[in-house]
């Protein structure tokens, strides 16, 4: 008799009714606290959990992603965020668009934003390169000299331009002005590039805060979390 066989879950995963052009976000799996992730959409659905996505670009260049690597991957919508796994299948050329066949690793599941919201902003900023990530450096009253201006801001760091050339884990102290709350900071970069393309700044880093007050912690993501909320009621973002 079949009455007692075990149900099976035949519950399609959600992310499979998605449209093309959805927005999705790809970054390595890690369990550090700032992690700075590419951006790219939706291309179709192949079947048999693999897809097609728009290969992800930063700065004018294709970024390539291993094929040995378990990468996170987020898709945005309207009616909330899904999060899986993936892995890259391989490369390919549709119309001259450069495509990543992927496949996801498990069943999509609905999650809520993570606390460190990452803020696209232009916002111009001093800092220099100093010693050590301690206290007393953090407090001191140097001067800042050197110029720089961000492109997207977290509570965990930033990613900013500047001409000044900088080394890969050396520490900057930064003085950022957001909406009058002064921000003092010591991060470390972790990320260096130059950009394919001319224009005002030389140089792209990324730098993960090592040192920043509480205080200034919380009302960082307390702003970034506000404008945000602002912009997805208006429907230019789909952070929720």
């Amino acid at each position: 008799m079949d009455l007692f066989k075990k149900k099976t879950d035949t519950k399609v995963d959600e992310v499979f009714s998605l449209k093309s052009g959805t927005p999705i976000e790809i970054s390595q799996i890690s369990d550090k606290d700032f992690v700075y992730s590419h951006k790219t959409r939706l291309d179709e659905f192949l079947g048999g959990n693999e897809l097609n996505i728009l290969a992800p670009v930063s700065n004018g260049r294709l970024v390539k992603l291993s094929h040995n690597t378990e990468y996170s991957i987020i898709f945005k919508t309207n009616n909330g965020i899904f999060k899986n796994t993936m892995k890259v299948i391989s490369y390919d050329l549709k119309d001259s668009v450069p495509l990543l066949k992927i496949k996801l690793l498990h069943k999509s599941q609905k999650i809520q934003r993570r606390q460190s919201f990452r803020l696209s902003i232009d916002l111009e900023f001093e800092f220099d390169v100093v010693e050590d990530a301690s206290d007393e450096t953090l407090k001191s009253d140097e001067i800042l000299l050197s110029k720089g201006l961000t492109s997207d801001i977290s509570s965990g760091g930033i990613k900013f331009f500047t001409n000044e050339d900088i080394e890969k884990g050396e520490h900057i102290k930064i003085l950022i002005n957001i909406k009058n709350l002064f921000v003092v900071a010591i991060g470390t970069i972790i990320h260096k590039e130059k950009p394919e393309f001319e224009g005002k700044y030389q140089f792209s880093y990324k730098c993960k805060f090592e040192n920043i007050p509480k205080k200034y912690k919380e009302e960082l993501s307390k702003y970034i979390f506000d404008v945000q909320r602002e912009l997805s009621k208006k429907g230019r973002i789909f952070n929720k």
